[in-house]
């Protein structure tokens, strides 16, 4: 079974690529924040992580399996496993509004770099190439 998701620019967090599909969404307000997406038959729990600034947001995505579909129905139980349990490496997404601006992989928790570094590292990546754009806009 692959662990690698795929994203396309300016996909919505919640269908990543033009071939993934929902197949379970856990907490929806307006769009689905957390939820399973299925991607090339590889399942993958997905949830919004972080509120960053007006309309940026943080996902992370991981690997499940069948069998924890079932334990994972709530937002907290599919956030405690991204931040906590999966032993899948993780990907994160900042998105801008509902499209998808920067990705990154982190390890599983657990490991030399902790999920909470991996998120800021990744904002920090999308906050230094917006200054940038900025610069370069001025």
């Amino acid at each position: 079974m692959g662990d690698q998701l795929s994203f396309q620019a300016e996909a919505y967090p919640w269908q990543p690529t033009e071939e993934a599909h929902l197949e379970h969404v856990f907490h929806k307000y307006n769009v689905p924040l957390a939820g399973v997406i299925n991607q090339a038959g590889n399942r993958f729990l997905f949830s919004r992580v972080e509120d960053v600034l007006d309309d940026w947001s943080v996902w992370a995505y991981s690997l499940i399996e069948e069998g924890d579909v079932e334990r994972l129905r709530d937002r907290d139980a599919a956030r405690a496993y991204l931040e906590e349990e999966t032993p899948h490496p993780i990907f994160l997404a900042v998105a801008r509004g509902p499209e998808i601006q920067f990705t990154a992989k982190a390890p599983p928790p657990g490991s030399e770099e902790s999920f909470v570094h991996a998120v800021l590292d990744t904002l920090e990546m999308a906050t230094d190439a917006f200054k940038e754009l900025d610069e370069l806009i001025a």
